[in-house]
């Protein structure tokens, strides 16, 4: 019995230096596209006691923090294109008609590009030439079904375009540039973050916003990431509106001008040169 265990001391001890020679090979990556501001980076240099404006500094290099003039300007937000609109908590059509919030209206295509307003139950409310604007009442106006990111039956600020498209009715949110940025930072960034990484991403997405146009018929931004997570009144936050309301009129800038503030999850330490990454991208700073 003691030769038997003697043996198999041996035998475990001569295996140890096979196992000591085998590697472990760990392979990985950021998350994204990798151009501009790392959101991970920002919470980690927030976390450390950076300021937002040094934060954007690091992934904006020779950038600068500008202020807008003018109150900031508007954002045109395309929420869905169906073959029917439904929303409801609508104060009334632009200039005409009265509408109860609280009942559903329908909107559809009409003749000659013209968009045709009905109640829930099919009555015929009008033609209107396109673009119908839509006021909303207190709370915002609500858009039945899922539009961008958004949670199903959101509600909006600003008001409601329905413009007549070769698919149907286009949904598009005219609001405030900066009622549109406190939709669209808890849409990108967890709320929970520290403050100073939720004011650089407000910076972020505000400037993106200015400086990007899909020019689309009618509208200026997706409400998903082919422009940034929008998600209206649902989205907001109180810590990332307070981040929205200590930024106020804050823009990256270079040589005066609003840059294009690309952003994204992760980076694994590095970034990468724009032009490197989106197929035809000239270098920019």
């Amino acid at each position: 019995m003691k030769r038997f265990a003697l043996l198999l001391l041996l035998t475990l001890f001569a295996a140890a230096p096979a196992q000591g020679a085998s590697r472990l090979v760990v392979k990985g990556a950021g998350f994204g596209h990798g151009v501009g501001m790392s959101q991970y980076g920002a919470y980690g240099f927030a976390d450390r006691g950076v300021d937002h404006a040094r934060i954007l500094g690091h992934y904006y290099t020779g950038t600068q923090i500008g202020r807008l003039e003018g109150g900031g300007g508007h954002a045109r937000v395309l929420l869905k294109t169906a073959g029917r609109i439904v929303f409801t908590n609508a104060a009334g059509v632009a200039g005409a008609r009265r509408l109860d919030p609280a009942k559903r209206y329908v909107a559809t295509r009409g003749l000659s590009g013209a968009v045709t307003l009905r109640s829930a139950s099919g009555r015929d409310l009008g033609s209107y030439a396109s673009p119908l604007t839509i006021a909303g009442a207190g709370g915002g106006i609500q858009i039945n079904g899922r539009s961008g990111h958004a949670a199903t039956d959101g509600c909006y600020r600003g008001t409601l375009q329905l413009r007549a498209s070769a698919l149907g009715v286009a949904a598009i949110n005219a609001l405030a540039l900066d009622d549109y940025i406190r939709g669209v930072v808890a849409g990108e960034m967890p709320s929970g973050w520290p403050q100073q990484a939720l004011r650089a991403q407000a910076v972020a997405a505000r400037t993106y916003a200015l400086a990007t146009t899909k020019a689309g018929d009618g509208f200026d931004q997706y409400a998903d990431t082919r422009s940034q997570v929008y998600n209206g009144i649902s989205g907001e936050t109180a810590p990332t509106d307070a981040a929205v309301a200590a930024t106020t009129g804050e823009v990256v800038t270079y040589q005066g001008k609003p840059i294009v503030t690309y952003y994204f999850s992760t980076s694994g330490g590095r970034t990468e040169d724009v032009e490197n990454v989106f197929i035809g991208a000239e270098p920019a700073p």
